[in-house]
């Protein structure tokens, strides 16, 4: 009986010993879309702001992919001036131009285009020798999706503070003219807004090998029968004794 006691201890310490090291496994998960703790609230351009988003906590696990997505919405009312000595017609169009950027790096991760070019719709004109023409309020809207996977754009977006990028915008009135001397102006309005998805691998979660699980399941099973069989051969016996 001894003998079996010290069977069975030593059978549950494989067990733990051939298990419990089996438990590492990590897993790709994703965190988001996270709006900006702050957008841009819709302002007359041109403006200069900040979005600022919250880092990626490494106790989490290991970053490897940051989404990036920014939208803007514009409404914009356009005015044409004839003030040449002839007629003038042609079409005039609002085109709103916004870049972002990380301040605290000299270069800008999302390019040197910017990010978003939003154009409103067109109007046509035709004008007499000083006459005018505004348009009625026109409005658009934008956005882009941009995936980063660069080491250093990662760090930047590792801790556990925020990141603030820089936004600017740049609008234009574009003019095709025939005819006269003829000037466009616009009054614009625009906002914008963000959000950021966290791809990462996660921390090692416990996780057994069914393998290893499965050894000691049979072993224990095995073990179980051997303990039945026992206690029936020790009953019969005594048993026997009586008779």
């Amino acid at each position: 009986m001894k003998n079996l006691k010290l069977y069975v201890v030593a059978l549950l310490a494989a067990g733990v010993m051939f298990v419990a090291p089996s438990f590492i496994k990590a897993a790709v998960m994703v965190q988001g879309p996270t709006q900006t703790t702050h957008p841009i609230a819709t302002t007359t351009t041109d403006w200069s702001g900040a979005l600022p988003f919250s880092q990626f906590d490494p106790a989490l696990g290991t970053l490897t992919e940051v989404t990036l997505t920014l939208s803007s919405n514009l409404d914009t009312i356009m005015t044409v001036t004839n003030n040449g000595g002839s007629s003038s017609s042609g079409t005039i169009k609002t085109e709103l131009q916004i870049s972002v950027w990380d301040p605290s790096k000299a270069f800008s991760f999302l390019g040197s285009q910017p990010v978003l070019d939003i154009i409103a719709p067109s109007r046509d004109y035709t004008l007499g020798v000083g006459g005018s023409y505004t348009s009625d309020l026109l409005t658009a809207s934008g956005s882009t999706t941009r995936d980063y996977t660069d080491s250093s754009i990662l760090s930047e977006f590792t801790g556990l503070g925020s990141l603030s990028l820089s936004a600017t915008t740049k609008t234009y009135s574009l003019l095709a003219n025939t005819g006269g001397n003829t000037t466009a102006t616009q009054v614009t309005n625009a906002g914008a807004d963000g959000f950021i998805t966290y791809t990462y691998d996660s921390a090692p979660v416990a996780a057994p090998e069914p393998s290893m699980l499965a050894i000691f399941g049979f072993g224990a099973i095995g073990l179980v029968g051997y303990l039945w069989r026992r206690n029936r051969a020790v009953q019969g016996k005594a048993c026997q004794g009586k008779v």
